[in-house]
């Protein structure tokens, strides 16, 4: 359930692209998103580099600052690190798959955790955009996924839900929208594919702070 999608047709594929979104809390912009993903060579096989740019203010209540990269080969992610400062308190995340087992390493406040987590134990990861798989029609499915801020598996469920033509970031999308029910949030996600594999162009979502939603606002490709 990897992000990578081979490309088709005569065009040359994108190198790049890049999607930013505007982060919405209780229907208040609280931050932005930037989210690109780059095609790249890893040990010789087709990969894509993925890298999010998360920055959240809500003032005397709530600020994040986050840095993620993934690498994800034709079968899914090959490395992952993020570094973060929410609500000032700074924490560190890296790991990488070998030899079947993707080893992780989590440290904030002088504290150290780490997992090691078997590939057969999970079906996809929180950097995959699982949602591009669910087509109109299929019966809901429940997804293992290793979560790279908890450093375990979780299970959620995913739905059809319907489609439409949504206009976002300067384009119309042919959409489906997919339904995701897990152990720290609920809601919807309005899906196509790019040249670069599963895009979100919308998530309407609620978790433990209340409701919150991205929507994209720019998207550029880079050939």
């Amino acid at each position: 359930m990897a992000a990578f999608l081979p490309v088709f047709g005569s065009q040359a594929p994108a190198q790049s692209v890049q999607a930013v979104y505007d982060v919405h809390s209780k229907r208040l912009k609280v931050g932005t998103m930037d989210y690109t993903r780059t095609r790249i060579t890893q040990e010789g096989q087709p990969a894509t580099r993925i890298d999010i740019t998360t920055t959240i203010k809500v003032i005397f209540v709530y600020s994040l600052n986050s840095k993620e990269q993934a690498v994800v080969g034709p079968k899914g992610v090959l490395s992952y690190s993020c570094d973060s400062v929410e609500n000032a308190k700074e924490r560190k995340v890296s790991g990488q798959l070998k030899d079947g087992i993707f080893s992780l390493e989590a440290k904030q406040g002088g504290k150290n955790k780490t997992a090691k987590v078997k590939a057969a134990d999970y079906e996809a990861t929180t950097m995959d955009t699982v949602e591009h798989l669910i087509k109109e029609g299929d019966a809901p499915r429940r997804i293992k996924l290793l979560d790279f801020d908890a450093l375990s598996v979780h299970e959620e469920t995913f739905a059809f839900a319907s489609k439409e033509q949504l206009t976002a970031g300067g384009k119309t999308w042919p959409c489906r929208i997919v339904s995701f029910d897990g152990p720290d949030a609920k809601g919807k996600r309005w899906v196509c594919e790019d040249e670069l594999g599963g895009l979100i162009v919308k998530e309407d979502g609620q978790d433990k702070d209340g409701p919150y939603s991205f929507t994209l606002a720019s998207y550029t490709v880079r050939k």
